[in-house]
């Protein structure tokens, strides 16, 4: 209920009424609960609407149109993402709009978490509940999610690739903010027929070194899962991509056979639709699962293979992760001068990326 008073207030008279877990529940949809409109419940219990009418009405057409459309957000926004989710204003002129709701205690603005930062803003999830009523009355809910939706799969996607190299932790920082923000463009976008699916598709495979790094593997498996579930007629890229990223969450939690099966599909659909750097990936992981079954033989071919084909790509990133994973194979069978080469080479190369995993 984000701290307001009122807001707890009118859920505490309901204590008597329900258990906490069945308040939690009904609490999904705030202000029904908390405060309906039927004429027949005290004025007391329809304060809240009243109280947010109010403040709805006192701003501008074009400011009611702002607002209602920024409820697609999640756990706060920064302007630049506004800008590129609210058709019609630019940029520059969107950091004063927001800034102007924020004046009207219509969006908060969140502490900076780091020097330089760009602005991030946050709507109270009642208010929120309030201007996505409106924008589903208006009959734009869908277009303004698609377009939410896109914008954080190019987020991703740069996050995806900045994760390899010496803007890495900015890139964590920046995805670790919008992480809610992703979820939602997840779950509408999988709820949605072709070709939203495939979108929500590409945004869970752009997601799935985040997923990784920040140990968020079961939860990165079941929205890979649900979306290859989803889009089953994606490009084959696409489904390459999610599954060497699902492989990837499943050897992390130890399902070593089904990592397999999926990378061998990854890289069977890379045969299809040719991409370097995923098939370098899935031929990694592939090698990460064998090994891990102490099936070291095939392990370091595979890893040599992968580091041969991010070579190739020109991906010191990659080839450095396939190098260090030969070199486990190496020493875990007791080829420990061979392992100390690999695992030379693969630091060297990670310096070289400027990424620092090695």
């Amino acid at each position: 209920l984000d701290g307001l008073p009122l807001a707890l207030e009118l859920a505490a008279a309901r204590a008597r009424l329900f258990a906490p877990a069945a308040m939690l529940e009904r609490l999904k949809g705030r202000l029904p609960f908390l405060a309906g409109r039927s004429r027949n419940l005290p004025t007391r219990q329809t304060t809240l609407y009243a109280a947010i009418d109010w403040s709805y009405t006192l701003l501008t057409p074009a400011e009611r149109a702002l607002f209602d459309r920024l409820s697609v957000f999640v756990g706060g926004f920064t302007a630049s993402a506004a800008a590129q989710v609210v058709d019609g204003v630019e940029e520059s002129d969107m950091l004063e709009r927001l800034a102007g709701l924020a004046d009207q205690s219509m969006l908060r603005i969140l502490p900076a978490d780091e020097a330089g930062a760009e602005p991030r803003f946050r709507m109270l999830t009642l208010l929120r509940e309030y201007a996505g009523e409106h924008l589903a009355g208006q009959g734009e809910l869908d277009a303004i999610r698609r377009r939410h939706a896109v914008t954080f799969l190019a987020l991703a996607k740069q996050g995806d690739h900045e994760l390899r190299g010496p803007a890495q932790l900015a890139a964590l920082r920046r995805l670790e903010a919008d992480h809610d923000n992703v979820r939602a463009a997840l779950d509408w976008s999988l709820d949605q027929p072709e070709p939203d699916a495939s979108l929500g598709l590409a945004l869970a495979a752009a997601l799935g070194w985040f997923w990784y790094l920040r140990d968020f593997r079961h939860e990165g498996n079941d929205w890979l899962s649900r979306a290859m579930a989803a889009a089953p007629d994606a490009s084959p890229c696409v489904m390459a991509h999610a599954a060497q990223a699902r492989g990837v969450m499943l050897s992390a939690l130890g399902r070593f056979e089904e990592a397999v099966a999926l990378c061998q599909r990854s890289l069977d659909l890379f045969a299809l639709d040719p991409d370097a750097i995923g098939q370098g990936g899935a031929l990694a992981c592939l090698g990460r699962a064998e090994s891990r079954q102490k099936r070291y033989a095939p392990a370091l071919a595979l890893n040599m293979e992968a580091a041969a084909t991010f070579r190739a790509a020109g991906d010191c990133f990659g080839e450095s992760l396939a190098l260090r994973n030969a070199g486990d194979s190496s020493r875990l069978s007791g080829r420990y001068e061979e392992a100390e080469r690999q695992y030379r080479q693969a630091l060297a190369l990670g310096h070289a990326s400027g990424g620092g995993w090695a």
